[in-house]
């Protein structure tokens, strides 16, 4: 949503498109016809999940509910293995029978400990017994370094023997000291490299405790160990020799000076050190070291000449409609304007504010305001979101972004443009319920930001205070969302304390109007 999304690394790390496709897409040839991957999955299925996918309001999903959903967005299938109730040999029979063939396998808040060892146990003789691998390219003697890791394991929330377990790739978290030796430094070098990679990305995913990272995270698992997938995938790593020969060539002086910048510099620098090509780690980076230096380097290296040869495409799905109707009257493109001036016409500084969001990374900062307004252009009309930022050297700022804004072709659709720290991203907005007494309304987008290589989709409820709307509309609220393809316990809440959010800027640019 609000800004550029962008990595500059020399590390290896995933490149992150959106996670509701229709199909997984291949470049394995015939493996793109083979059909849905299968994962099993050993949890508490009935537990609370973690922190941070909690409806706003009424009962939690338990945790099986939570992986459920992400392993769908993962267009993965499910074979579950339930590690409640407290009987280790009933839970260790099922669980090697589960995975006997299974190239995929991670237990999930498993945190008991007889359970963590019944759990071991059936993972080591499924191991035994798993046939070698044998790769050509090494020979006799690779055979034995690749037969502990045709089936992938890795823990996750669980207890420390469980993770000592994981096993990706040819990386083995705690493992025979000659055997790793091997592996990382003679015989499978790439292997094991990034099979830790892997395992410490997943481990960061599964941390930020959100739905969407829960999604990616088990779509990376796939690309990574079973099916090559384009849209989620480790990269090799590193700026190509193109890449920094286009850089000195077209942008020699917008790169010199972000590097003889320090807060420009620091910024380049966290961004390759990130470890990983997400939008909410790297917005969070750019959103602290933001600066005139940084978006001159952002507009000459990436939008005007691409050189990271980024590309990407506005998101097909979920296709959700507008609203048709508000008040008993047919939706059209100025009822839609009026209600996103919203309480701007009112008796308040700004439009709507945002009480929670879907996007892990753009809906989830404190504090944001949204406002509205037209331009002294004809027909011209403007969108400010103002929103505040802990710094990740603990400071707190505002931010604020400026879109321009044209009518769709339906009534309550919306095109969004923004330049945002050097980047142009282009979003389509839906105006999709609002309350009659305009206490709350719920806003769909869809965002690309392609010379960055990043596509996005989000929703945000809206309110006149900040606060849930009343219980009452609960229900309604629900159902919207469902037909966003969001469940409630998706949204993240925005932290609107009156202390945090005092003295926000407001205005609106000069020659404005309402």
């Amino acid at each position: 949503m609000e800004g550029m999304r962008v990595s500059c690394g020399r590390r290896s790390r995933p490149h992150r498109m959106p996670l509701r496709t229709k199909a997984m897409r291949t470049d394995q040839g015939k493996e793109g016809c083979l059909g849905r991957i299968k994962v099993v999955v050993l949890a508490p299925l009935k537990a609370p999940p973690p922190p941070g996918l909690r409806s706003p309001w009424g009962a939690p999903p338990n945790l099986k509910q939570v992986l459920q959903r992400a392993a769908e967005k993962a267009e993965l299938d499910v074979i579950w293995v339930d590690a409640e109730g407290g009987n280790e040999q009933m839970m260790e029979n099922e669980l090697r029978k589960a995975a006997v063939d299974a190239k995929l396998c991670m237990a999930v808040q498993v945190r008991d400990d007889k359970m963590g060892e019944a759990a071991v146990r059936s993972l080591d003789r499924l191991r035994m017994k798993t046939k070698p691998t044998k790769q050509p390219s090494m020979g006799d003697k690779g055979q034995s370094m690749k037969k502990e890791t045709s089936m992938n394991f890795i823990s996750l929330g669980g207890t420390a023997q469980l993770s000592n377990a994981s096993t990706l790739l040819a990386y083995e978290v705690q493992g025979n000291f000659w055997t790793n030796f091997m592996r990382r430094f003679i015989l499978e070098r790439k292997s094991w490299a990034k099979g830790r990679e892997l395992y410490s990305t997943m481990l960061d995913l599964y941390e930020r405790h959100n739905a969407d990272d829960l999604s990616y995270l088990m779509r990376l698992y796939a690309s990574e160990c079973v099916r090559w997938d384009k849209e989620a995938h480790l990269d090799a790593g590193g700026p190509a020799f193109d890449t920094l020969k286009c850089m000195l060539t077209n942008c020699r002086s917008e790169v010199l000076a972000c590097m003889a910048d320090e807060n420009c510099r620091t910024a380049i620098m966290k961004l390759s050190d990130c470890g990983i090509r997400d939008q909410v780690k790297s917005y969070q980076i750019i959103a602290s070291y933001e600066s005139q230096l940084f978006a001159d380097f952002s507009l000459c290296v990436l939008q005007k000449h691409n050189c990271m040869g980024n590309v990407a495409s506005m998101p097909e799905s979920p296709n959700v409609l507008p609203l048709q109707e508000y008040k008993g009257e047919r939706m059209t493109h100025s009822i839609a304007e009026d209600i996103l001036i919203g309480w701007l016409r009112k008796n308040k500084e700004y439009s709507w504010r945002v009480f929670a969001g879907q996007n892990a990374a753009y809906d989830r900062f404190p504090c944001q305001f949204q406002l509205f307004y037209f331009g002294k252009a004809k027909g011209s009309m403007w969108y400010d979101p103002v929103f505040r930022v802990e710094t990740l050297d603990g400071k707190k700022v505002w931010r604020r972004r400026h879109y321009r804004v044209r009518r769709g072709e339906l009534p309550g659709t919306f095109h969004f443009s923004v330049l945002d720290n050097g980047v142009v991203s282009k979003e389509f907005w839906k105006v999709v319920d609002c309350a009659e007494d305009m206490s709350w309304c719920i806003l769909y987008y869809e965002g690309v930001a392609s010379a960055a290589g990043t596509s996005y989709q989000g929703s945000i409820l809206g309110t006149v205070d900040g606060l849930a709307p009343p219980p009452e509309a609960r229900g309604r609220v629900e159902r919207i969302l469902e037909q966003c393809d969001i469940k409630p316990w998706e949204l993240t809440t925005v932290d609107n304390a009156c202390d945090l959010c005092s003295n926000a800027p407001l205005s609106i640019e000069e020659g404005g109007w309402f």
